[in-house]
């Protein structure tokens, strides 16, 4: 798919066939094309529809969306979920619907949206799936000192060998640090550059930031949240990983393997995981660490 053939394969093509008809640099471009567009657009509130009219017309194409057109919205719905990281659009196509992929272990979300719901709002269509992102309000369970869990233990080694825990890499934010009891399985969000990419940028014009900013709508400032959120993630894995010796001999060995997944790689999940205190670690910058304990990563104690 060429980016100047656009409008016929937002007319024509299916989500799931994206795969066959393109090539990974013009599906990039395709992404880029549509973080910057909505970037761009005045209103944050826009729905699908209106999108993918904001799309066609980039392209010269000013002739009305036609209200059936299915595939155009799976391929915008699809770009949208890539770009926030909150949902797995599917592959199966179902008449009439926009449909998501939902791993076993995961509960709270509708497998699929009616079509017509393309008319509401993005970030209101995409949070009618479910829980896409922890609540904001989230609070800690206040218990007896003898049953808290302490961080200094609370690492992928410990947790592997007395609790028999396993690792599950995931594509999405909202399946991050989720656990299933039964299976004993800790999911981890597998693309740590997203988080970083997302702290360091311009927090106001960010598209995902802006599909998923009335998501907090109780918050004086979602974006602020949003930021920490990632910042919690990407602290996440030197806790799990960085601070323990035998934690990072078992992601050298085993889980840098089991997060190719698809065999899609992020080398930047090796920095966090995989390295004690070294200097590509201390290289990155301050900002994508909550503020509370830049002065630790920057000690080499985090």
């Amino acid at each position: 798919m060429r980016i100047d053939i656009l409008d016929p394969f937002l007319l024509s093509r299916a989500q799931g066939q994206l795969e066959k008809l393109s090539r990974p640099g013009d599906v990039h471009h395709l992404l880029v094309t549509i973080a910057g567009i909505f970037s761009e657009a005045e209103d944050a509130e826009i729905s699908l529809m209106d999108f993918l009219e904001l799309v066609l017309s980039k392209y010269g194409v000013s002739r009305p969306v036609p209200i059936d057109d299915d595939a155009g919205r799976r391929v915008l719905f699809a770009a949208m979920c890539w770009l926030t990281s909150t949902l797995t659009p599917s592959k199966d196509i179902s008449p009439n619907a926009l449909c998501i992929s939902i791993l076993p272990k995961q509960s709270g979300f509708r497998r699929q949206h009616r079509m017509d719901d393309a008319s509401r709002p993005v970030a209101k269509f995409l949070r009618g799936f479910g829980n896409i992102l922890p609540s904001a309000d989230l609070r800690v369970a206040q218990g007896q000192q003898s049953e808290l869990l302490h961080a200094s233990v609370l690492n992928f080694y410990s947790l592997s060998t007395v609790g028999k825990v396993n690792i599950q890499w995931v594509d999405t934010l909202s399946a991050h640090l989720e656990f299933h009891s039964l299976s004993r399985t800790l999911m981890l969000y597998r693309f740590p550059t997203m988080c970083a990419l997302h702290c360091l940028g311009d927090e106001e014009l960010h598209c995902a930031n802006r599909l998923l900013r009335s998501y907090y709508p109780t918050c004086s400032n979602s974006t602020v949240v949003l930021t920490a959120l990632r910042r919690e993630i990407l602290l996440s894995y030197r806790s799990l990983f960085g601070q323990s010796y035998r934690s990072r001999q078992l992601f050298n060995v085993g889980e840098r393997k089991r997060a190719h997944g698809s065999g899609h790689y992020d080398p930047v999940l090796s920095i966090f995981c995989g390295e004690s205190h070294r200097k590509s670690l201390k290289a990155l910058p301050s900002e994508l660490w909550p503020e509370s304990c830049r002065d630790s990563v920057s000690q080499g104690t985090c």
